[in-house]
C-alpha cells in the first residue's frame, strides 16, 4: 500500500525534481501513516527523532480519520497531499507576486510546514543512519566531565551579558544588575531553603535557565525575535477580535457598554472552541510533541514532565496532564512537582485573550508563556532533583482525542469555555469583594490607634516591594508591581492584570515596569489554584492522591520563583 502510494506520487512529480530528491519528496507526500510503537531505549532518552513519538496519532482504521490526527481523511491519500501542495504553491505564488510583503509571513509557515514534513519522512526512513552517523559525537559528549557543559553554558551567558553592555545597554545600567542579582538570589534560594537530597544533576537546571535566557534574548534583543512576536501578538488581537460578531449578535450593539461580562468573557469561549479544535485535529500535539522532545534532549528531563511542561503553554494546568492520565500513576515524586510547576509557572491559552483585552502587551504575553516552560523544569530539578527510576521508559506517552469528529470537539470546547468563563466570573467577584473588605478592615483598624492610610494594598506594597526592586523595576514603580505580586499570589492573576491594565491606561507605570510584571505575573501562582491542582491531579490519578497534596504547596513556591526568574531575564533584556 505505502509503495504503491510512493510510486504513484513520484509519478505525479518525477518530471519536476531530481530522482534522489523526488524519492524523498515522494516518500513525504505518501500520506498512509504507519503506527511507530516507541521503543525503550538503553539511555531511557526518547527517539532521536520526535516524528516517531507523533507519527502514531495520525493512525486511523479504513483510511478513517483518526482521533488526535493532524490529517483529516481526504489528505491521506498520497495524490490528494501532492494535489494540495501544488495548490498551496500556486496559490502563495500569486500572492507573492501580487503582495510579497503581506503574503511573506504565511508563506514562511507554509515553507516550515512543509520542510517539517520533508524532515519527518527523511528521519523516519534513514533514522538509524542518522543515529549510527551521529553516535561518534555522542560518545564524546559522554565522556566529558558532567559539569563541563553547565559551566560553559554559565560562562557564555555572563559573556553575551558583557559583550552586550555597550550596544544594549544590558547591565550598564543599575536595573539591570540587579536583575542578574536577583536572579542568583532565587536560585540560591531555591537550593538552600528546599535542601535537596544529595546526587542532584546541575545540568537540567542551568540549562534550563540558559533556554531561558536565550529566548528572552532572541524576542527582546534581535531584530528577527522582535518583530516575529510583534507580529504574531497583533495576529492574536486580531483573532480575538472575531469574538465581537458572537458578542454583537447575542448581546446587541451595546454590548460594550458591559466590558467585562459580554467583552472579556465570550473571548474564553470563543478561544477554548478552537484550541478544541486544533487538539482533535493533531495540531497542538505536533506543537508540544515537539517542544517536548527539545526539552527533554536538552535538559534532559523524563517524557511525562516534558510533554506536561511543553502543553502547559497552551493548555490549562490541571488540561496538560490528561496527555498523560494513563501513566501519572507511573511517575515518580520529582516528575510529579515538575508537572505541579509546569501548571503553576503557565498560564492557559483559553485566559490568554483576557488578559490582552486587559491591555497586556500580548507580544511580551505570548514570549513569557514559552519562556516559563524551561524555567519550570529547571527550578522543580532545583528543588525537587530526581534520585528515583523512571516507570515510564517503556510506555506510550500520547493519548489519543477521545471525539469522533470536529464538531464534537467544537461543541467540547464551548461547554468546556463556558464554565471557564463563569469560573473566571466567579472568581473576580469574590476576589475583588475580598480585597475591598481588607482593605476597608484594615483602615478602620489604622484610624482606631490614629495611622491613616493602613490598607491592605499599602502593607502587600511595602512587604514586596524589595521583589520588584530586584527584578528590575524602577524605584519609582516599585510599589505598585509589588501590590501586584502580592494580588496574584494571594488572590488571583486575574485582579492582578486586571490592576496593570488600569495603570497602563491611567500612564501610571513605566513602559519598563509594565514589560517585567507582565513576564513575572504570568502564572497561576496563587492559593486558588493549590486546590485546583490536587483537585484536578487526584481525579486523574487517585493512588497518588498523598503525593499530590505533599508537593502542592512546594510546587507552587516553585512555581512563583519561576515566574520571577522569568520577569528577572527581562529586567536584564529590557531597555
Amino acid at each position: 500500500m505505502v509503495s504503491g502510494e510512493r510510486e504513484c506520487a513520484k509519478g505525479v512529480v518525477g518530471k519536476i525534481f531530481p530522482d534522489r530528491l523526488m524519492d524523498i519528496l515522494a516518500g513525504t507526500l505518501a500520506l498512509e501513516v504507519r503506527v511507530h510503537e516507541r521503543r525503550c531505549q538503553p539511555d531511557g532518552d526518547w527517539p532521536l527523532f520526535p516524528e516517531k513519538l507523533s507519527s502514531k496519532m495520525n493512525a486511523g482504521k479504513n483510511g478513517e480519520h483518526a482521533p488526535g490526527s493532524c490529517c483529516p481523511a481526504w489528505l491521506r491519500a498520497s495524490w490528494s497531499r501532492v494535489l494540495f501542495w501544488l495548490l498551496v504553491a500556486g496559490y502563495l505564488s500569486v500572492a507573492l507576486a501580487r503582495n510579497a510583503s503581506k503574503a511573506l509571513p504565511i508563506s514562511l509557515v507554509f515553507l516550515a510546514i512543509f520542510l517539517i514534513q520533508i524532515w519527518d519522512a527523511i528521519s523516519s526512513r534513514y533514522n538509524k543512519d542518522l543515529e549510527s552517523l551521529l553516535a561518534p559525537l555522542q560518545r564524546r559528549c559522554d565522556r566529558c566531565p558532567a559539569g563541563v557543559g553547565p559551566a560553559a553554558m554559565v560562562v557564555a551567558m555572563v559573556v553575551t551579558l558583557l559583550v552586550m553592555c555597550p550596544a544594549h545597554g544590558v547591565g550598564a545600567k543599575p536595573n539591570g544588575i540587579d536583575s542578574s542579582l536577583a536572579a542568583g538570589c532565587y536560585f540560591w534560594f531555591c537550593l538552600a531553603g528546599f535542601a535537596p537530597p544529595t546526587g542532584a544533576k546541575s545540568g537540567g537546571v542551568i540549562t534550563g535557565i540558559a533556554l531561558q535566557f536565550v529566548l528572552g534574548l532572541l524576542i527582546m534583543k534581535t531584530q528577527f525575535g522582535y518583530q516575529a512576536f510583534k507580529e504574531l501578538g497583533n495576529l492574536m488581537v486580531t483573532f480575538l477580535g472575531f469574538t465581537d460578531e458572537g458578542s454583537k449578535f447575542v448581546f446587541g450593539d451595546s454590548y460594550r457598554d458591559f466590558f467585562m461580562a459580554f467583552k472579556v468573557l465570550p473571548v474564553i469561549i470563543f478561544f477554548s472552541s478552537v484550541v478544541s479544535a486544533c487538539y482533535y485535529l493533531g495540531i497542538v500535539q505536533e506543537i508540544f510533541v515537539r517542544l517536548g522532545w527539545f526539552m527533554q534532549k536538552t535538559m534532559g528531563t523524563g517524557y511525562c514532565e516534558s510533554l506536561i511542561a511543553a502543553a502547559n503553554i497552551f493548555l490549562g494546568q490541571t488540561e496538560a496532564p490528561l496527555i498523560v492520565k494513563p501513566f501519572l500513576v507511573h511517575m515518580t515524586r520529582s516528575e510529579i512537582h515538575s508537572a505541579m510547576t509546569s501548571g503553576y509557572a503557565s498560564i492557559a491559552g483559553s485566559v490568554l485573550g483576557t488578559y490582552i483585552l486587559f491591555g497586556v502587551p500580548a507580544d511580551h504575553l505570548l514570549a513569557a508563556s514559552v519562556m516559563s516552560a524551561p524555567a519550570a523544569l529547571a527550578m522543580s530539578k532545583l528543588v525537587y532533583p530526581e534520585t528515583e527510576l523512571p516507570k515510564t521508559n517503556t510506555l506510550n506517552i500520547l493519548t489519543a482525542d477521545p471525539t469522533r469528529n470536529i464538531l464534537e470537539a467544537i461543541t467540547n470546547g464551548v461547554m468546556t469555555g463556558m464554565v471557564i468563563a463563569a469560573t473566571v466570573a466567579a472568581m473576580l467577584i469574590a476576589s475583588i469583594a475580598i480585597m475591598a473588605f481588607l482593605n476597608s478592615a484594615l483602615e478602620w483598624s489604622g484610624e482606631l490607634v490614629g495611622i491613616n492610610g493602613l490598607t491592605f494594598d499599602a502593607v502587600l506594597s511595602y512587604l514586596l516591594w524589595p521583589l520588584a526592586l530586584m527584578m528590575g523595576v524602577p524605584i519609582a514603580d516599585c510599589k505598585s508591581v509589588g501590590l501586584l505580586i502580592g494580588q496574584k499570589t494571594i488572590l488571583n492573576e486575574f485582579v492582578a492584570y486586571r490592576n496593570l491594565g488600569d495603570l497602563k491606561a491611567k500612564g501610571a507605570i513605566s513602559t519598563q515596569a509594565e514589560v517585567i510584571a507582565t513576564y513575572a505575573l504570568c502564572g497561576f501562582c496563587n492559593m486558588g489554584s493549590v486546590g485546583i491542582q490536587v483537585g484536578g491531579f487526584s481525579s486523574l490519578a487517585p493512588p497518588r492522591k498523598a503525593d499530590f497534596t505533599d508537593l502542592a504547596f512546594r510546587a507552587m513556591v516553585t512555581g512563583t520563583v519561576a515566574c520571577l526568574m522569568t520577569g528577572c531575564i527581562a529586567g536584564m533584556l529590557v531597555d
